[in-house]
């Protein structure tokens, strides 16, 4: 009999006089079967979250962002479309603009960006449409 065996039984199954040594063994053991357990159910669950956030985010996000230098921004974007146009690996985009606003509410202020996208070809290159639970898209 191997040697880690023979602790193990002698402290699981101890005598009589020692019956407390092998309820706390016993406790000792079911503490970490259900430590163990619940380690292996919440690293499972969360993987799978890993997995839902990660196809809804990389939903909403374009693969390539063009955006202006400066303030100014793009002057031109019907240039830049006609650009688009030419290469044959593109298979849609959608323009946007993006500025900060300020909400105010009874708790206070607080600055945000707000994004306008168009309406009609938006749907080619992003699932917002489908992703909305209450309300419409304007």
């Amino acid at each position: 009999m191997k040697y880690e065996f023979f602790i193990a039984r002698r402290y699981f199954f101890a005598a009589k006089s020692k019956h407390f040594i092998g309820i706390i063994s016993f406790l000792s053991m079911l503490g970490i079967c259900i430590g163990v357990a619940a380690l292996v159910t919440i690293l499972s669950v969360f993987n799978g979250f890993n997995t839902v956030v990660t196809d809804v985010l990389v939903g909403f996000d374009p693969h390539i962002k063009i955006e202006g230098k400066g303030k100014a921004g793009i002057t031109d974007e019907q240039k830049i479309f006609s650009a688009l146009n030419i290469i044959p690996t593109i298979i849609s985009y959608s323009a946007f603009i993006e500025q900060k606003a300020l909400l105010q509410s009874r708790e206070g202020n607080q600055v945000v960006y707000v994004k306008g996208v168009d309406a009609q070809t938006v749907g080619n290159v992003s699932g917002v449409k489908e992703k909305i639970v209450l309300g419409k898209f304007v």
